[in-house]
């Protein structure tokens, strides 16, 4: 089967709606963000015709920039046009679902392509985005690491004969992305999870060693354990506690993880200076001691390699 790639953009899904001179762009929660995107609108506005588009966009200047900086973007009521400048975006367009009144979700994804191409003039804020139709994976590599190399996340595998099924991107849609950097960081907190996990310590705090050799929180995370784990640490952590605060357990920096994340940002939410996105547990260092876990020295190197960063 021939597979279909487009690079992965690290940012906010959105779903534009054009209506003769009407203008109104949603995000995947069907919110609308048209009055914090009035560059876009405008570009928009200028094609003359009627259309449903599927598209991504990034916070972009010469190169693409971290996601944290769209969040200040997105859904903004005031200083619009302050963050305009501050913030630039470019907008990637990858699929077509409406045209001129007929509907498009049935229409295979390559012809949908193609007729995309014909709507969407190029602008120095709105592109189609790149694709490649091959059946080589060694191309396909290729594409990768060029992906890679411009600072985007990887690279979107779709069967060009797929339809489009709203809300779901199932078996005919696949993620290429490079495996998640690890750091191996130490429990300092625990408290009570929600739901079926209510009555287990399933969220944790995790902290790295600061320039003093202190322990300094940089994430925190609940994912990634099975049930059985979470029940066994539970009791352990109980048997650790320092102190109780509420649902929240300050613990002995005993329990040494491998945590998995997606980026190091930037961030005022620790001290430390750094947060880490999508952090998840990959598995337990009974192996470490407090005394191995990485430093903030690690930290800042991978922060530095990244492509994208504030």
């Amino acid at each position: 089967m021939c597979i279909r790639d487009r690079y992965k953009y690290d940012g906010a899904r959105l779903s534009i709606h054009k209506h003769n001179e009407v203008v109104n762009i949603f995000t995947r929660e069907a919110t609308e963000v048209s009055a914090s995107l009035p560059e876009i609108v405008a570009d928009i506005r200028k094609i003359p015709h009627s259309f449903i588009v599927d598209c991504e966009i990034i916070p972009f200047e010469h190169s693409p920039k971290a996601f944290q900086g769209l969040i200040k973007r997105l859904r903004r009521k005031y200083r619009v046009d302050e963050f305009k400048r501050k913030i630039p975006v470019k907008l990637y367009v990858f699929d077509l679902l409406y045209l001129d009144g007929v509907a498009l979700i049935d229409t295979p994804l390559l012809d949908r392509r193609t007729l995309l191409k014909t709507v969407i003039p190029p602008t120095e804020r709105i592109e189609i985005a790149t694709c490649m139709l091959t059946k080589s994976s060694a191309e396909a590599r290729i594409m990768f690491q060029e992906a890679l190399d411009l600072g985007f996340e990887g690279l979107m595998i779709k069967n060009p004969e797929s339809r489009y099924t709203p809300g779901k991107r199932g078996n005919e849609w696949l993620k290429l992305k490079p495996e998640a950097e690890t750091l191996d960081l130490v429990v300092v907190a625990v408290e009570y999870g929600h739901g079926k996990r209510a009555h287990q310590l399933s969220d944790y705090t995790f902290a790295t060693q600061d320039r003093e050799g202190n322990l300094a929180p940089i994430a925190k995370a609940f994912g990634g354990l099975k049930d059985a784990e979470i029940e066994e640490m539970t009791e352990y952590f109980k048997g650790i506690v320092r102190e109780q605060r509420g649902r929240t357990f300050t613990v002995e920096p005993k329990v040494v993880v491998e945590l998995k994340f997606d980026e190091i940002q930037k961030s005022s939410l620790y001290e430390i200076g750094y947060a880490l996105r999508f952090p998840r547990i990959k598995r337990i260092r009974w192996d470490l001691s407090v005394d191995e876990v990485d430093t903030i020295e690690t930290v800042e190197r991978l922060f530095k390699r990244q492509k994208r960063h504030v």
